[in-house]
C-alpha cells in the first residue's frame, strides 16, 4: 500500500473547523477505506502543528494544538483499521494511548445493552458455616432386562 498522499488530493484532506463533522463515503477510482486511511494519517501524522487553531486545539486547555479524532465505523473492526494504518506507518495504538485516536466500533458494540451493574459484595458472616451432612442413598440398580430369545434358525 502506498504511503503517499496524491498532490490532487492533498488540498482536500487539510484539517477543517473545529466543529466540523466529516462523512466520507466514496469515491470513484478509489476505495472509500483508502481514503479514510490517508485522511487519517494526514490528521493524525502532522509533526509540528502550526497554532492551535489551524491544527484543532480549543480554548479548554488543549494548548498543544494536537489533533483528536473520534472514529466512528459500521463497517469495519479496529482490527481492520489497525491493520491498514500499520502498512502506512500509523501507529493507531500508539495514538489510543495518547488520547489522541478513539475508535467507536458500532458494527458490534454500539447497540449493545450495558452490561448490569455488579450487585456490591456482600462482606463475609461472623458466624462460622454450619456443617451439613450430606447422605447418599444407594441408587436402585437398573431393572435387568432380559435379552429377547433368538429364534432357532433351521438349516
Amino acid at each position: 500500500m502506498s504511503r503517499s498522499i496524491p498532490p490532487l488530493l492533498s488540498p482536500y484532506l487539510s484539517l477543517p473547523s473545529e466543529s466540523s463533522l466529516i462523512l466520507l463515503t466514496s469515491v470513484l477510482g478509489a476505495g472509500t477505506n483508502w481514503l479514510v486511511l490517508r485522511y487519517l494519517s494526514s490528521l493524525l501524522s502532522r509533526g509540528s502543528p502550526q497554532s492551535s487553531t489551524d491544527a484543532g486545539g480549543n480554548e479548554n486547555g488543549d494548548e498543544n494544538g494536537e489533533v483528536k479524532v473520534i472514529f466512528l465505523s459500521f463497517m469495519r473492526d479496529m482490527a481492520f483499521w489497525r491493520e491498514g494504518a500499520r502498512k502506512i506507518n500509523l501507529d493507531l495504538d500508539r495514538l489510543t494511548q495518547q488520547n489522541r485516536f478513539h475508535f467507536i466500533d458500532g458494527l458490534s458494540t454500539l447497540h449493545l445493552h450495558p452490561p448490569p451493574p455488579n450487585p456490591a459484595p456482600t462482606p463475609p458472616s461472623k458466624t462460622p458455616p454450619s456443617q451439613t451432612l450430606s447422605q447418599t442413598s444407594p441408587m436402585p440398580s437398573p431393572p435387568s432386562h432380559p435379552q429377547p430369545p433368538t429364534p432357532n434358525q433351521s438349516s
